[in-house]
């Protein structure tokens, strides 16, 4: 049987739906989820990394793992304390 390579995209900054997206345009899977706190409400969301290097070559149907970022409850209240203070 022969072997389809794919190249893996750039997901870092997208939104997971992006990424899905992206990765089933190339015949690639979203593989393990993991949420990564930030305090930064723009990057609610969107990918924080990837496991595997864009423009990497991989065989089809392999999983890519990605890291998104979440707001947590702690960077809000230091974001927000931070705003009292400053003002």
């Amino acid at each position: 049987p022969e072997v389809t390579i794919s190249k893996v995209p750039a997901l870092v900054g997208k939104t997971e739906r992006e990424a899905q997206a992206l990765l089933e345009s190339v015949k690639l899977q979203i593989g393990t989820v993991t949420k990564v706190p930030t305090g930064e409400e723009a990057l609610v969301g969107r990918i924080a990394s990837q496991n595997i290097p864009a423009d990497t070559e991989l065989k089809q149907d392999s999983k890519i793992n990605i890291e998104v970022y979440e707001l947590k409850m702690k960077f809000l209240k230091e974001f927000i304390v931070k705003k009292v203070i400053t003002k």
